[in-house]
């Protein structure tokens, strides 16, 4: 396995991809701390109240917990300063059905790897490609053609 250094556009994404859900997540949830805050003093008798602000609470403790896991594994990747370089065979691909779409590529011994549409549409299962990638994010950065 070989690594090449982040490029500039590529810390940069990185970095986008870190801080920019934790500022929306953070606003977010003081938003609606402050509705729920201001429900449980109007309604602090009200057992509906109550269980709808535990819930709430809930929910936003689990949107914390995954929204904590992308901003590290995008800080810990630009930390890292490299990327990852392997020649592999393509042995699969795949795409989810929802908008936007997300378009994942699989190799034998690198796992699943993200790409945009554009580099998705061009690959053939079974053939061999150079891949260069973030380990934690996935995030395919190129995918070049092998003879």
């Amino acid at each position: 396995m070989q690594t090449k250094p982040l490029t500039l556009e590529q810390q940069n994404w990185l970095r986008v991809n870190a801080y920019l859900p934790s500022i929306l997540i953070l606003v977010l949830l003081g938003a609606l701390g402050g509705i729920f805050l201001c429900l449980l003093i109007n309604f602090a008798g009200s057992l509906f109240v109550q269980i709808l602000a535990s819930i709430a609470g809930l929910i936003a403790l689990f949107v914390l917990i995954v929204t904590g896991i992308h901003v590290r594994n995008n800080l810990l990747d630009m930390h890292d300063g490299v990327t990852q370089v392997r020649v592999e065979r393509l042995t699969g691909k795949r795409e989810t059905g929802r908008a936007p779409k997300t378009y994942y590529i699989e190799f034998e011994n690198a796992g699943s790897i993200i790409v945009t549409g554009e580099v998705y549409e061009k690959l053939e299962q079974g053939q061999t490609y150079k891949i260069t990638f973030s380990p934690r994010t996935r995030h395919g950065w190129d995918v070049e053609p092998q003879p």
